[in-house]
Order: structure tokens, then C-alpha cells, then sequence
């Protein structure tokens, strides 16, 4: 938060903004907010915030993990910020559905 307690200082939010529109697309076949995918790579945000979560939020070891640049994976994270709703309510609509 910035000193006023508004957010992120507009300096972050520039940069998160500017990944955000570099890696981010929605998936053409499925345009919703939990469908975002890496641009150029399609790998969903929702599958890379889980990853990134059993990776202990390490970013280094996701972007690894899906041959991705550790720029892209902040950019699924910055994304995630913005729509958590949508792709929490994705993931957990695939839990159940591979329980």
C-alpha cells in the first residue's frame, strides 16, 4: 500500500500493468477472465498459480518448470491479484472435478 493506503505506489502498478499486458491474453476459444493464458505459450494463469504455490512461490522454479521466463510468471501473478475470484473459483471447480 502507499502511504495513503490506496494501493500499490503507481510506480508497481505501472510495472505490474506493463507485464500484465506483455504475457497476458485471454484464450481466444475461451475468452473469460479465469481462461487468461501466457501469450505465445498458452499455458493457463490458474495452472500457473498452482504451480506456483506448490512451488512455495518460488517464480524462478515455475518459470522452469513450464519453460517460461520468470517475467511471465509475475505477470500470471499480477493478473492473479487483479482476478483472484475467477481463478479461484477455477481452481477449485477442477479440484472437484478430479476428485
Amino acid at each position: 500500500m502507499d502511504q495513503k493506503g490506496f494501493g500499490p505506489m503507481p510506480k508497481m502498478r505501472k510495472r505490474r500493468d506493463a507485464l500484465i499486458e506483455r504475457y497476458i491474453e485471454l484464450n481466444p476459444r475461451r475468452p473469460r477472465l479465469d481462461e487468461a493464458q501466457i501469450k505465445d505459450f498458452g499455458i493457463a494463469v490458474w495452472a500457473i498459480i498452482g504451480r506456483l504455490e506448490a512451488a512455495d512461490g518460488d517464480v524462478v522454479e515455475t518459470a522452469a518448470d513450464y519453460d517460461l521466463p520468470p517475467d511471465a510468471v509475475r505477470a500470471a501473478l499480477a493478473y492473479y491479484g487483479q482476478h483472484r475470484e475467477a481463478i479461484d473459483a477455477r481452481r477449485a471447480a477442477n479440484r472437484v472435478s478430479v476428485a
